[in-house]
């Protein structure tokens, strides 16, 4: 590509940046708090969210290499974001730094970190865990700022430095 057909291009490119950017914000309040969605409604936003995801990376790997081209410092774009995040994180694995975790059906149990117990109550199953005993649910994000009593914020920095 020529330096000029580049420049034509770049502004595309970064407004579909932004506009994945900002879907993506808007869908992570949809899982995060389903209001009036099913189980497969949940299921079916978390699959679009991770395809936009994915979607967002190539425009930001693309609009960086056109910049190099073009001889630009490339932009400094913020950190992930916490559907990145959360896409990387394996939960079973972050739960098991908090409490022990067993396999059963396809799912994993253990007792839950937020409160003291005998018997396990708490599940682990896909991105979400639950605890029948204090009735909390959440995702990766709800559990470091329950367990550690922090903002959403600096939830997703601990979580980001794992």
């Amino acid at each position: 590509m020529t330096q000029q057909m580049i420049r034509n291009v770049l502004p595309g490119w970064t407004k579909e940046y932004k506009r994945l950017d900002s879907w993506i914000n808007e869908t992570e309040e949809v899982v995060k708090k389903p209001k009036h969605l099913s189980e497969f409604g949940i299921g079916l936003y978390a699959a679009m969210l991770e395809i936009a995801v994915r979607q967002r990376a190539t425009c930001k790997r693309t609009i960086r290499q056109y910049l190099e081209a073009l001889g630009e410092k490339p932009r400094v774009f913020k950190g992930r974001s916490a559907a990145e995040v959360k896409a990387s994180v394996d939960l079973v694995e972050f739960v098991s730094r908090y409490t022990g975790l067993k396999e059963w059906h396809g799912k994993h149990w253990g007792k839950c970190p937020l409160h003291r117990e005998k018997t396990a109550s708490f599940i682990v199953s896909g991105q979400r865990w639950h605890c029948f005993g204090c009735n909390e649910s959440g995702d990766v994000f709800d559990l470091v700022r329950k367990i550690n009593s922090c903002s959403f914020k600096e939830a997703l920095q601990k979580v980001r430095a794992v």
